[in-house]
C-alpha cells in the first residue's frame, strides 16, 4: 500500500482512487453489468493503511463503493460512511439511477462528495453547477477528452453523444 500511495504523489497526482470492486482482469464500472465487490471491511482497512501511508495530506484518498446496483441504496449509503470513518476525503457512491437518489446521498452520506457523470450511464445527466448546488465538491465527465470545450456551455457532458 505504501508504494501505491507514495509514488502517484510523488509524480503529481492530486487523489488516489480506493474501490470495492473486484479486480477481475477487465475494468468492470457500475455503469456495466458483471462486478464483484469486496467485504465492506476489505477496502475499509485499505483505506486505513493508505491513509497511514501518504506522506502529504494534499493527496486526496477518494473511496468508491460500487455496490449500490448490487444491494441498494442503503447498504451503499452505509458503506460510504464507514469508508469515510475509515479516513477517506472524498466518498464516491457510483452509478444513482434517479435525480432522487442523487439527491439522497448527498443527504445520508457524511463528508465531501464526487459524481460520475459517464454519457450514457445509469445516472442522470445534471448539470455541473446543479450538483455543486447539491453538495457534490467533484464532478468528473469521463468522456471529456471527447466533448472538449463543447462541456462549458452545457454543463454536461451530452455532448459526447453527438
Amino acid at each position: 500500500m505504501r508504494r501505491g500511495i507514495s509514488l502517484p504523489h510523488r509524480s503529481g497526482w492530486l487523489s488516489s482512487h480506493l474501490h470495492d470492486r473486484v479486480w477481475n482482469g477487465g475494468e468492470k464500472c457500475d455503469h456495466i453489468a458483471g462486478k464483484q465487490i469486496l467485504p465492506t471491511a476489505e477496502l475499509a482497512d485499505k483505506i486505513c493503511a493508505a491513509v497511514a501511508c501518504r506522506s502529504d495530506t494534499d493527496l486526496l484518498i477518494i473511496a468508491r463503493t460500487d455496490t449500490l446496483a448490487l444491494t441498494g441504496l442503503d447498504d451503499a449509503i452505509a458503506r460510504g460512511n464507514l469508508y469515510r470513518e475509515a479516513g477517506a476525503d472524498v466518498i464516491v457512491v457510483e452509478a444513482p439511477e434517479s435525480s432522487e437518489e442523487v439527491e439522497e446521498i448527498v443527504r445520508r452520506v457524511a463528508g465531501p462528495l464526487m459524481i460520475n457523470m459517464v454519457t450514457g450511464g445509469k445516472t442522470p445527466t445534471i448539470p455541473a453547477a446543479d450538483l455543486g448546488r447539491l453538495g457534490y465538491i467533484i464532478v468528473i465527465f469521463p468522456a471529456v477528452y471527447h466533448v472538449g470545450d463543447r462541456i462549458d456551455g452545457t454543463g454536461t457532458s451530452s455532448a459526447a453523444r453527438d
